[in-house]
């Protein structure tokens, strides 16, 4: 639900950036990175820990959250990991969910629900990362 929210805050398109991103981002405090599935983990780290890059104190108990320092490139990678982790938390449990309505169900190749990692690399393939020619000297 809190990825949910986050993800409902940033496609709002309502207010400044800033104010969104740090509306989004405290809408996920609480939870850790172990409450992810592991090919997650890392970009669940790198999500819930930058409210700690960018706080700023402000006497004993306020604190400010700078999300106008970060850069452009910096607001799209988290805005995306963000998305990523709940477009990849949904199938996760969708796969978990079709299991216990329907245990005994054979998979149908044609309506199964990819895996994590299949997911991740489709992803990883779409933008090219995989590409044999990415990184060819130009002759």
């Amino acid at each position: 639900m809190r990825l949910q929210l986050a993800v409902k805050i940033l496609a709002s398109g309502k207010g400044q950036r800033k104010v969104r991103m740090d509306e989004a981002t405290s809408a996920l405090t609480g939870l850790i990175p172990e409450y992810f599935p592991a090919a997650l983990r890392e970009r669940a780290e790198r999500v819930l820990s930058v409210r700690d890059r960018v706080r700023r104190e402000r006497g004993s108990n306020l604190a400010s959250f700078r999300f106008d320092l970060l850069k452009g490139e910096e607001y799209a990678a988290l805005t995306q990991d963000i998305l990523i982790l709940y477009e990849v938390c949904i199938f996760d449990m969708s796969k978990e969910i079709r299991d216990i309505v329907h245990p005994n169900e054979k998979k149908l190749e044609i309506l199964s629900i990819p895996t994590m990692s299949e997911l991740l690399q489709y992803r990883r393939k779409r933008r090219g990362i995989y590409s044999r020619h990415r990184h060819r000297a130009a002759p």
